[in-house]
């Protein structure tokens, strides 16, 4: 854990050592369109009358793992999507790809909530005790206000609450920076050879997570300003148009 393993010691496929979204959720305008984008791209929705944590009355699910929430008597809530870590591995099988996928939850009024951005490490390089002595040191550069240590089960260290991150589960040791509840940009790295446990093959197996949510998710999926194109005038409104200046999501 405390050393970096040699190259040679380790073959990794280059693949692996890409970085690769890990999760990801937004909500689309309730339309027939909808309906009929979400059973192509994701096959049959089985649906559900049930409440969910989203606030929506009904829910769905897919063969691939795929979340969806709904309320047809509140149809301005529109319709939320989620693709956890094992969808998003389902859909790597799927003829549209991921940069599809958020193209056409824009045209139908996409407004994304959460992206998890996440690169892994076989060698070491990510040391969570050396990392976790630096910030404790405060031997860091960085806007975030905080951070914490999360060992299993559910001991935290230095922090002043106790939570459960559902990515993480029973097994894991974990570095955060950032507030879990409310930041717009939090930071995890874990132990992911830790969480698999016997099974992982790789001798070392760290993770790296940045996890944006609300506004952050919104502006990398979806790069906008308050610009009018044709104008150039700033407009006082909620009307957003898509911005020249920064990268799209396929660009990214």
């Amino acid at each position: 854990m405390n050393e970096i393993i040699d190259p040679w010691r380790v073959s990794v496929s280059e693949d692996l050592k890409k970085p690769f979204v890990d999760w990801l959720a937004f909500s689309i305008e309730y339309s027939d369109k909808s309906w009929s984008w979400l059973k192509t791209v994701f096959g049959e929705l089985h649906i559900e009358e049930k409440g969910t944590t989203t606030g929506h009355t009904h829910q769905f699910r897919t063969t691939g793992d795929v979340f969806g929430a709904f309320s047809p008597q509140r149809r301005s809530q529109k319709i939320y999507v989620s693709l956890s870590s094992k969808a998003l591995f389902n859909f790597r099988s799927s003829p549209c790809s991921l940069t599809k996928l958020i193209e056409d939850a824009i045209e139908l009024k996409g407004k994304f909530t959460r992206i998890d951005l996440a690169l892994d490490d076989y060698q070491g390089i990510l040391d969570l005790p050396h990392i976790y002595e630096k910030l404790k040191r405060k031997e860091v550069a960085s806007r975030f206000r905080g951070y914490s240590k999360f060992e299993s089960p559910f001991d935290l260290v230095e922090t002043g609450s106790l939570f459960r991150d559902h990515k993480i589960g029973k097994h894991g040791y974990t570095v955060y920076v950032g507030s879990f509840r409310k930041s717009n940009c939090f930071v995890r790295i874990y132990d992911k050879k830790l969480q698999v446990g016997p099974s992982c093959a790789w001798p070392v197996w760290n993770r790296l997570e940045f996890q944006l949510n609300h506004d952050a998710a919104d502006q990398y999926c979806n790069p906008t300003w308050n610009v009018d194109p044709e104008t150039g005038e700033v407009l006082n409104s909620n009307e957003k148009f898509p911005d020249p200046r920064r990268a799209k999501f396929e660009d990214r």
